[in-house]
């Protein structure tokens, strides 16, 4: 019996880069998850299929599937940003328990989350915590504590 609440689903969907992947389990997914996030810059976003949506849902608007969200990263060098998501798709950033004192401008550029600025030198962390913590997420299915966390409006 698998005790991760995040390994009760059929597809895991994995965005890197703007390449799209499908996996059938969520131990294939961490795989290769760690292994994108060995590379020096990425963006990360992974899914799960949680199920079909009503009949309604599928007939007027054609939405098919509903998919939570679970983890959306990005990292330039040694730096990085992090956002995990509850079971209602709510988001959480990562905010380092102690603020990060040197940051690269040139690698804090690349982590913006599709906004038009970066983000804030506040929830910048380390990209050996953001692996670690990713991990933990992804065995557990619960937002590790080697971080605080800030509701995203």
């Amino acid at each position: 019996m698998n005790n991760n609440s995040l390994g009760i689903y059929d597809k895991y969907y994995l965005t890197f880069n703007d390449e799209d992947f499908v996996f059938d389990d969520i131990k294939a997914a961490e795989i290769q998850i760690m292994n994108y996030l060995n590379e020096r810059d990425g963006r990360l976003m992974s899914m799960a299929d949680d199920g079909a949506r009503p009949w309604w849902q599928r007939y007027l608007f054609g939405l098919k599937r509903f998919h939570r969200l679970l983890l959306s990263c990005e990292w330039s060098g040694d730096i990085a940003g992090l956002n995990l998501y509850d079971e209602n798709s709510s988001e959480y950033r990562a905010r380092p328990l102690a603020r990060l004192e040197i940051v690269d401008a040139s690698s804090k550029a690349m982590i913006s989350f599709g906004e038009a600025q970066p983000i804030d030198d506040n929830f910048l962390v380390l990209k050996e915590d953001l692996k670690t913590a990713v991990k933990q997420f992804l065995a557990s299915g619960v937002r590790p504590e080697c971080f605080n966390y800030e509701f995203v409006e």
